[in-house]
């Protein structure tokens, strides 16, 4: 096991032929390779790179987005299903732009649904919602591609039961962090 040595500062030591001249702080220096590493430093070297580094943490953490709480979201966007009854929520998230969150449903013939859309606030990006039928047909969408128009709410009256698909992402590509919440009525 290699022998350690520690140096005081401004002191001049010879070591296998290796001559080291300290200027400030505690040194080490390892005998076998011949190495420096710097065990303490001085207050006054540390002071500077730990006030850098203080405040830009502080930066990036101050402005850095909230975290998406989706039950919060659920909270907050509940009531717009108004008159239907809940089913289930669906957290929709995209932590790059591209993402898309796709989820399935069993929906039945007769039956009203609607499916709530909630942001986060001060997300970049609308969410925009498609509605597939069981061979991947769109049928419904929160998104009026005529008018650039994004829709709260979708509301459907189910033709036949099956399995249907809803897609979410953010419009334009963008990040962001919302829900879907998921209601019926007969």
């Amino acid at each position: 096991m290699p022998e350690i040595l520690m140096i005081r500062p401004s002191k001049v030591f010879l070591l296998d032929k290796l001559r080291l001249s300290l200027n400030a702080g505690w040194w080490c220096v390892n005998e076998l390779c011949n190495v420096k590493y710097m065990c303490i430093m001085s207050s006054k070297r540390l002071l500077f790179p730990v006030s850098i580094f203080s405040f830009f943490s502080f930066f990036i953490l101050s402005f850095s987005p909230p975290p998406c709480d989706p039950d919060k979201l659920l909270a907050a966007c509940a009531a717009s299903l108004e008159d239907y009854v809940f089913i289930k929520s669906f957290n929709v998230e995209s932590g790059k732009s591209g993402d898309k969150t796709e989820y399935s449903y069993v929906l039945s013939r007769g039956v009203n649904y609607r499916i709530v859309v909630g942001e986060a606030a001060g997300e970049s990006g609308k969410m925009i919602v498609n509605l597939f039928d069981r061979n991947k047909k769109l049928i419904a969408t929160n998104y009026l591609k005529s008018s650039k128009k994004i829709f709260p709410v979708i509301n459907y009256m189910c033709s036949a039961t099956g399995v249907y698909y809803v897609e979410a992402f953010f419009e334009g590509d963008k990040k962001g962090c919302g829900i879907n919440i998921l209601g019926f009525k007969k």
